[in-house]
This record gives C-alpha cells, structure tokens and sequence, in this order.
C-alpha cells in the first residue's frame, strides 16, 4: 500500500548546505520516536528543519553569520520540540 504526503512550507530565500543531512537525521530520529507514524515524524522533521533554516537566514543578515552555516545548535530547542503551525 502507498501513502502520499503534502506538507505546506513557506519559502525562505537562499542556499543552505547540510539541510538534507538535518532532515534524513531527523526524519530517522522522529519516525523511531513517533513509533513509525510516518506523517508525524515528517511534520515534525520540516518544522525542526524550517526553525534551523530561519534562525540561519536571521543570523546571516544580523550579521552574526558570514560563513552561511546551519545554526543547529541555536535551534536545539526547535529542534527538540517542534512547533507544528
């Protein structure tokens, strides 16, 4: 049987390296902990990544960030506990 899922995610501009690393990491992550609920675990991993993305593109044109690099570890709390809009 085969499942189709559409997630809605507002475009921030610009290019971000490592953002596929973060989503396999945390779609495994997420699916384990979800108990194989494959639409939370992806609504979960898009919205931690998202939250990264956003504080990376507010670092960059704060200017705290020249080198373009994922604020993952600002995002620890994003990305422990996602907030689903």
């Amino acid at each position: 049987m085969y499942q189709r899922y559409s997630i809605d995610i507002p475009l921030i501009e610009g290019h971000y390296s490592g953002t596929g690393d973060l989503m396999a990491a945390l779609l495994l992550a997420w699916t384990t902990r979800c108990e194989h609920d494959l639409s939370r675990a992806l609504e979960l991993s898009v919205a931690s990544v998202h939250a990264v993305i956003r504080r990376t593109f507010d670092s960059i044109y704060e200017g705290k960030n020249p080198h373009r690099e994922l604020r993952i570890i600002q995002s620890a709390p994003d990305i422990l506990n996602p907030v689903l809009d």
